[in-house]
Protein backbone atom coordinates (compact mmCIF):
# COMPACT_ATOMS: atom_id res chain seq x y z
CA UNK A 1 0.00 0.00 0.00
CA UNK A 2 1.33 3.44 -0.95
CA UNK A 3 1.38 5.99 1.88
CA UNK A 4 0.40 9.63 1.31
CA UNK A 5 3.09 11.17 3.51
CA UNK A 6 6.04 13.08 2.00
CA UNK A 7 9.34 11.26 2.16
CA UNK A 8 12.70 13.00 1.77
CA UNK A 9 16.36 12.19 2.33
CA UNK A 10 19.90 13.10 1.30
CA UNK A 11 22.86 10.84 0.60
CA UNK A 12 26.46 11.55 -0.37
CA UNK A 13 28.75 9.37 -2.44
CA UNK A 14 32.46 9.29 -3.18
CA UNK A 15 33.07 10.16 -6.85
CA UNK A 16 34.05 6.66 -7.90
CA UNK A 17 32.65 3.86 -10.03
CA UNK A 18 30.49 2.54 -7.17
CA UNK A 19 28.54 5.82 -6.84
CA UNK A 20 25.90 5.25 -9.57
CA UNK A 21 24.87 1.85 -8.18
CA UNK A 22 24.85 3.19 -4.62
CA UNK A 23 22.63 6.11 -5.67
CA UNK A 24 20.29 3.71 -7.47
CA UNK A 25 20.07 1.51 -4.35
CA UNK A 26 19.32 4.58 -2.20
CA UNK A 27 16.04 5.03 -4.05
CA UNK A 28 14.90 1.63 -2.79
CA UNK A 29 13.80 3.31 0.44
CA UNK A 30 11.01 4.99 -1.58
CA UNK A 31 9.22 1.68 -2.14
CA UNK A 32 5.89 1.80 -0.40
CA UNK A 33 5.88 5.61 -0.33
CA UNK A 34 5.96 6.42 -4.05
CA UNK A 35 4.40 4.89 -7.15
CA UNK A 36 6.74 2.12 -8.38
CA UNK A 37 6.86 3.60 -11.91
CA UNK A 38 8.31 6.80 -10.44
CA UNK A 39 10.87 4.81 -8.48
CA UNK A 40 11.96 2.85 -11.56
CA UNK A 41 12.27 5.95 -13.75
CA UNK A 42 14.11 7.67 -10.90
CA UNK A 43 16.62 4.82 -10.68
CA UNK A 44 17.46 5.12 -14.37
CA UNK A 45 17.83 8.88 -14.24
CA UNK A 46 19.83 9.01 -11.02
CA UNK A 47 22.21 6.43 -12.48
CA UNK A 48 22.79 8.65 -15.51
CA UNK A 49 23.22 11.85 -13.49
CA UNK A 50 25.59 10.36 -10.94
CA UNK A 51 27.56 8.66 -13.72
CA UNK A 52 27.94 12.08 -15.38
CA UNK A 53 29.30 13.49 -12.13
CA UNK A 54 31.77 10.63 -11.76
CA UNK A 55 32.96 10.86 -15.38
CA UNK A 56 32.93 14.59 -16.08
CA UNK A 57 33.03 16.67 -12.88
CA UNK A 58 36.75 16.04 -12.25
CA UNK A 59 36.14 15.69 -8.52
CA UNK A 60 38.91 14.80 -6.10
CA UNK A 61 38.49 11.70 -3.91
CA UNK A 62 37.65 13.98 -0.96
CA UNK A 63 34.77 15.69 -2.75
CA UNK A 64 31.30 14.18 -2.68
CA UNK A 65 28.37 13.77 -5.03
CA UNK A 66 25.17 14.63 -3.21
CA UNK A 67 21.76 13.12 -3.94
CA UNK A 68 18.69 14.90 -2.58
CA UNK A 69 15.35 13.16 -2.82
CA UNK A 70 11.93 14.61 -2.12
CA UNK A 71 8.92 12.42 -2.72
CA UNK A 72 5.16 12.26 -2.49
CA UNK A 73 2.88 9.61 -3.91
CA UNK A 74 2.41 11.63 -7.11
CA UNK A 75 5.75 13.45 -7.46
CA UNK A 76 9.40 12.51 -7.17
CA UNK A 77 12.09 15.21 -7.23
CA UNK A 78 15.76 14.29 -7.50
CA UNK A 79 18.77 16.58 -7.29
CA UNK A 80 22.35 15.53 -8.04
CA UNK A 81 24.93 18.07 -6.90
CA UNK A 82 28.69 18.13 -7.36
CA UNK A 83 31.47 20.72 -7.12
CA UNK A 84 32.44 20.31 -10.78
CA UNK A 85 32.72 23.11 -13.32
CA UNK A 86 29.34 22.32 -14.82
CA UNK A 87 28.33 22.06 -18.43
CA UNK A 88 26.02 23.63 -20.98
CA UNK A 89 23.17 21.18 -21.59
CA UNK A 90 22.40 22.88 -24.92
CA UNK A 91 25.98 22.24 -26.08
CA UNK A 92 25.77 18.50 -25.54
CA UNK A 93 24.10 18.05 -28.94
CA UNK A 94 23.15 14.73 -30.45
CA UNK A 95 25.21 11.66 -29.70
CA UNK A 96 27.38 10.53 -32.59
CA UNK A 97 26.06 7.51 -34.51
CA UNK A 98 27.18 4.17 -33.03
CA UNK A 99 28.43 6.00 -29.93
CA UNK A 100 28.68 4.37 -26.51
CA UNK A 101 28.15 7.73 -24.79
CA UNK A 102 26.29 10.99 -25.11
CA UNK A 103 22.82 9.57 -24.46
CA UNK A 104 22.45 10.37 -20.74
CA UNK A 105 20.77 13.76 -20.89
CA UNK A 106 18.55 12.59 -23.75
CA UNK A 107 17.39 9.79 -21.44
CA UNK A 108 16.85 12.27 -18.60
CA UNK A 109 14.67 14.42 -20.89
CA UNK A 110 12.62 11.42 -22.00
CA UNK A 111 12.02 9.92 -18.56
CA UNK A 112 11.32 13.09 -16.56
CA UNK A 113 8.54 15.63 -16.68
CA UNK A 114 10.79 18.59 -15.89
CA UNK A 115 14.52 19.03 -15.46
CA UNK A 116 17.04 21.82 -15.24
CA UNK A 117 20.71 22.50 -14.68
CA UNK A 118 21.59 25.08 -12.02
CA UNK A 119 25.18 26.35 -12.06
CA UNK A 120 24.74 29.19 -9.55
CA UNK A 121 26.93 27.70 -6.77
CA UNK A 122 27.96 24.26 -7.98
CA UNK A 123 26.60 21.89 -10.59
CA UNK A 124 23.07 20.88 -9.61
CA UNK A 125 20.83 18.93 -11.94
CA UNK A 126 17.28 18.57 -10.68
CA UNK A 127 14.43 16.67 -12.22
CA UNK A 128 10.83 15.85 -11.42
CA UNK A 129 8.64 12.89 -12.22
CA UNK A 130 4.86 12.97 -11.91
CA UNK A 131 2.47 10.07 -12.19
CA UNK A 132 0.80 10.15 -15.58
CA UNK A 133 -2.67 9.98 -14.01
CA UNK A 134 -2.05 13.03 -11.81
CA UNK A 135 -0.26 15.12 -14.44
CA UNK A 136 -3.03 17.41 -15.73
CA UNK A 137 -0.98 20.03 -17.53
CA UNK A 138 1.52 19.60 -20.34
CA UNK A 139 5.03 19.07 -19.07
CA UNK A 140 7.64 21.80 -19.34
CA UNK A 141 10.67 19.85 -20.44
CA UNK A 142 13.93 21.46 -21.15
Amino acid sequence: MVQELPHSFCRSFAPDLSAPAAARRALQRLSGYVDEDLVERGRLVVTELVTNSVRHARLTPGQQIELRVSARRDLLRLEVIDAGNGFDPAATGPAPPNSDGGWGLRLVAQLTDRWEVDLSHSTRVWCEFMTRIDAQQPSHKR
